[in-house]
């Protein structure tokens, strides 16, 4: 049950950028970047690849409950920022293929 929570928690938790996606037809530029940026700041490759495999491996085992409260935060957090990464991704991607497309009918 512990473990639905967080899991309801982090799909429940909105972001800046994810409510500025859904508001609005484009993103401003510099927000993927900024969220990008944030993301790496706060995570070295190793903490990333860490936390997604502990995830993986809570998941797999369903110990979500033997969890303390500030290693839920921790979770929620670094979803919040990978699911800002993702997003931030998606924008570039979508405005590379706009720019090549808008290249062709040049």
């Amino acid at each position: 049950m512990f473990g639905r929570i967080i899991i309801f928690t982090m799909f429940t938790n909105t972001s800046k950028l994810c409510q500025m996606e859904r508001n609005s037809a484009t993103l401003v530029p510099s927000l993927p970047l900024e969220a990008m940026e944030h993301f790496f700041k706060s995570y070295t490759t190793v903490e990333a690849q860490s936390l997604l495999w502990r995830w993986f491996v809570l998941s797999i085992r369903n110990e979500f409950r033997e969890l303390s409260t500030d290693e839920m935060q921790r979770f929620a957090d670094f979803f919040d920022q990978l699911q800002n990464l993702v997003i931030a991704a998606h924008a570039i991607q979508q405005s590379e293929r706009h720019a090549e497309h808008l290249e062709m009918k040049a």
